[in-house]
């Protein structure tokens, strides 16, 4: 009896975990003005999360994915642009200074006219 159990019990951990591997809604932040948003979703059980830039309406586009502990997105809005910098996160008790990992610019004017909601 013990055994089947415990058999039941390791068929069931796969499917657990790719439940939990689901893209959960974490939040929604302004970016810039009042009609750009970043929306962010947990990813997976480790504390990931992946950010899409959308106007809610015309596009969203996917940022990454990125780990929240080590790792931001700055957003940053000049005219039609917006520049998007993925970088580590720098401590002051610590000899670590924050890094550029990547660096994205996008027109708002394409984003629309493209209008790539995914």
């Amino acid at each position: 009896m013990k055994v089947s159990v415990l058999i039941g019990l390791i068929s069931l951990a796969p499917a657990l975990l790719f439940v939990s591997c689901g893209k959960n809604y974490y939040t929604t932040a302004k970016v810039c003005h009042d009609s750009l948003y970043v929306e962010v979703f947990r990813v997976n059980p480790f504390g990931e999360y992946s950010t899409y830039l959308t106007d809610s309406t015309n596009f969203r586009v996917f940022m990454g994915i990125y780990d929240p502990e080590n790792e931001a997105y700055t957003y940053s809005c000049k005219g039609d642009s917006i520049i998007v910098w993925k970088h580590t996160l720098g401590y002051k008790s610590s000899d670590q200074i924050s890094k550029t990992l990547s660096t994205k610019v996008y027109s708002l004017r394409e984003l629309k006219k493209e209008h790539s909601i995914n």
